[in-house]
Parts: C-alpha cells; structure tokens; sequence
C-alpha cells in the first residue's frame, strides 16, 4: 500500500491499522500469542455459521453453494463441520435448515422480511 501510495497514511496510521487487524483475528481466533502472534485453526460456533449462511444467502448462493462462499470459507473448518453447525443452529431456532443427502436448504424467516426477500431473489 505504500509502495503505490506512499504520501497516503501516516505511519502512526499503519501500526494502528496493523494493531486492529490483529487484534480482531485474535478475538477470532485466528490468531494467538501475545507477542509472536502465531495462525490458529479458529473454532466456529452455530452462531457464526448461521451468519455465514445469512450473507451467503443475501449475497445469491444457494444450497450446498452457501457453504463454499468467502463467508464460510472464513469460518477455518471442513465443510461437513459447518453443516453440523447449521443444523445446531436450526435446532436453536435461530434459521431453517433442512437437508436429505446432498440437498440442502436455507430459510431466514426471522432474519429477513419479505419484501427483503424479494429484493433479494432479484439481485440473484
């Protein structure tokens, strides 16, 4: 960033930047250690997954697709984890999810509203 904008962030800037990367991909899980900051295999929650799922839905993928879109993939897990963690969160209440084998289906009713859905179908 600085090599093609050299004059744009202070240096002050960039180690705040750096430090609240950091801090965020620790609190992630991501990452350990408090000096030598080391990558860790995060652990996803139901909750996390479900997010994940949501954008994923809202950003058009559908299926078995919402679990290889960037927000899943962010989740550092197998995939067959992040269905368990779908179905946890179906059980919660917090998402519709049902699957038979392959096929797989995602539901927000509480999440999103119908003429939220609609604008939704469109963009896909």
């Amino acid at each position: 960033m600085t090599a093609k904008f050299p004059d744009r962030f202070s240096p002050a800037t960039l180690k705040s930047v750096a430090q609240n990367i950091n801090s965020t991909l620790t609190q992630a899980g991501h990452l350990s250690g408090r000096v030598r900051k080391q990558r860790e295999q995060a652990r996803p929650t139901a909750g996390s997954v479900a997010y994940a799922l949501l954008l994923g839905y809202a950003s058009g993928a559908r299926g078995p697709e919402l679990f290889h879109t960037r927000f899943m993939k962010a989740q550092d897990a197998p995939v067959a984890v992040c269905v368990d963690l779908a179905q946890q969160a179906a059980r919660k209440g917090w998402i519709e999810f049902k699957r038979v084998a392959d096929v797989m289906e995602a539901d927000f009713p509480r999440l999103i509203r119908a003429e939220e859905e609609v604008v939704i179908r469109e963009q896909a």
